[in-house]
C-alpha cells in the first residue's frame, strides 16, 4: 500500500492536462473571411458581405444584368425553373436557373478560388511564423488590458 507521500509525489509526477486556448485568433478569422469570401465569389457571384446583406434591411440587390445571387434571393425568390424575380436580369433568366448562374460564377470565377484556397492559410502560417514575436509582444500588451480575457480574442 502506498504512503500519503508516494501517492503525492506520484501525482505530481503526472503531466498535467494541457488546456485549450479558448481564444479566437484574428489572424485565422482573417483567412476564414478571405477564403469564404472567394467561395462565394465562386459560387454566388458575390462577396461574402453581399451575400449576406443584399435584400435585407433596404439594402440594393445584385444589379441588373449581373449574375450576383444572394442569399435573399435563394429564400424569397426561388421556383421551379431556378430564380425569376421582376428585377432580374435578362442573362439570370435566360441560364438555367440558380444551377447554371453557379456555373457561370464557377467558369469566371473557379480558378480564383482554387488560388485563394491554397494561398491563403499558407500566407497565413508564414505570416504567423515570420511575426511570432510580434504578434507575443501584442499579446501580451493586449492581456495587460484585460480585453483579451473578457472577449477571447488574440491577434
Amino acid at each position: 500500500m502506498a504512503t500519503a507521500k508516494q501517492k503525492a509525489a506520484a501525482k505530481r509526477a503526472r503531466a498535467s492536462a494541457r488546456r485549450r486556448n479558448k481564444q479566437i485568433s484574428l489572424i485565422d478569422v482573417a483567412t476564414s473571411a478571405v477564403v469564404l469570401n472567394s467561395v462565394t465569389k465562386a459560387t454566388a457571384g458575390t462577396g461574402l458581405i453581399p451575400f449576406f446583406t443584399a435584400g435585407w434591411f433596404g439594402s440594393a440587390q445584385p444589379k441588373e444584368g449581373s449574375l450576383g445571387i444572394s442569399l435573399h434571393e435563394l429564400i424569397f425568390q426561388p421556383d421551379d425553373a431556378g430564380l425569376s424575380s421582376a428585377y432580374m436580369s435578362s442573362v439570370y433568366k435566360g441560364s438555367t436557373g440558380v444551377a447554371g448562374v453557379v456555373r457561370r460564377n464557377w467558369d469566371k470565377n473557379g480558378k480564383m478560388m482554387v488560388g485563394t484556397l491554397i494561398v491563403a492559410p499558407a500566407a497565413a502560417a508564414l505570416i504567423k511564423k515570420l511575426g511570432r514575436k510580434q504578434i507575443n509582444q501584442m499579446n501580451r500588451l493586449l492581456d495587460k488590458t484585460k480585453i483579451p480575457q473578457s472577449i477571447g480574442v488574440k491577434i
